[in-house]
């Protein structure tokens, strides 16, 4: 048997993350309540609405001109991947040790980058933060969820 290919190498694995993740996809959507899979719909429903101009009901939406609820997921400044965040990791570091230990203030930090708002270091804290935030909203709806559960007991 001969030793496959770089590119079919890359096929196998690429399938095998996609089945994972399509397998990690059903068991969550399994253990989802009614109550939490509305409230998911709801979110991908207003955006995807916005596009077309309907509301999630097939109407307009309410006040006409509602935020996208995850356009700014959208709107990520360039293409970051984890190997962005990898190669950024120590300037990450020595930019929140200098903000921790207050060697420089926020502003500086932050005024250096808004000159180059592509800046990989600047990008991958973007997504670091936008990962963050999506694990406290997950984390809020889970909570919320089991208290309305315990509510009802």
């Amino acid at each position: 048997m001969s030793r496959p290919r770089r590119g079919r190498c890359d096929r196998i694995v690429s399938a095998a993350l996609r089945a994972a993740e399509e397998s990690l996809t059903a068991q969550i959507s399994s253990r989802l309540t009614a109550e939490s899979i509305e409230r998911l719909v709801a979110l991908v429903a207003a955006e995807a609405d916005q596009d077309d101009g309907t509301g999630p009901d097939g109407g307009g939406t309410e006040g006409g001109d509602a935020p996208p609820v995850l356009g700014k997921i959208k709107e990520a400044p360039g293409n970051v991947s984890l190997e962005t965040i990898a190669q950024q990791y120590d300037q990450m570091i020595k930019y929140a040790t200098a903000i921790r230990t207050r060697t420089a203030s926020t502003e500086a930090i932050l005024r250096r980058f808004t000159r180059n708002a592509s800046h990989p270091t600047y990008a991958a804290m973007l997504e670091v933060g936008r990962a963050q935030k999506t694990i406290f909203v997950a984390r809020y709806l889970r909570l919320r969820d089991l208290s309305g559960r315990s509510r009802r007991a």
